[in-house]
């Protein structure tokens, strides 16, 4: 199936998952995904792949729903996921046993977050506050 999409023409192709999706992410270095579903399993995507699955890697640590996953904009290997048990967690791909780091401060399930490219994390969430957090290098 071809489609047009504002004059570029491309293979559109499918990626199914067991869960709904709630948020992806695209690398743009090097194409990989990550998503975030109703479950509390990050997962790593590969379109590119032709052998085996398309599922690269699952995080696990999370107790609820992933609401919002977002790539560092100058790492490629690391990732934040935010999710409806208050938290968010700093992921590297490099490893998938544990989180990095865990961020708490909501009160309540955290809607969206966002990683600039001077390391400063921001999330939202349900109990009405954006909270700040920075990296340090």
């Amino acid at each position: 199936m071809e489609q047009i999409i504002e004059g570029v023409k491309g293979q559109i192709n499918t990626l199914t998952g067991k869960k709904a999706f709630t948020s992806i992410a695209v690398c743009s270095s090097n194409g990989m995904l990550i998503t975030g579903s109703v479950d509390p399993i990050v997962r790593l995507w590969d379109p590119r792949s032709h052998e085996g699955t398309l599922v690269k890697q699952s995080f696990i640590g999370h107790c609820g729903w992933i609401s919002s996953v977002f790539w560092n904009k100058m790492r490629e290997n690391l990732f934040i996921s935010a999710s409806f048990d208050k938290t968010v967690k700093i992921w590297d791909i490099r490893s998938n046993k544990t989180p990095l780091y865990d961020l708490v401060g909501h009160s309540d399930r955290i809607l969206c977050c966002d990683w600039s490219v001077n390391e400063i994390i921001v999330s939202g969430g349900v109990d009405c506050t954006i909270k700040t957090y920075r990296r340090k290098i």
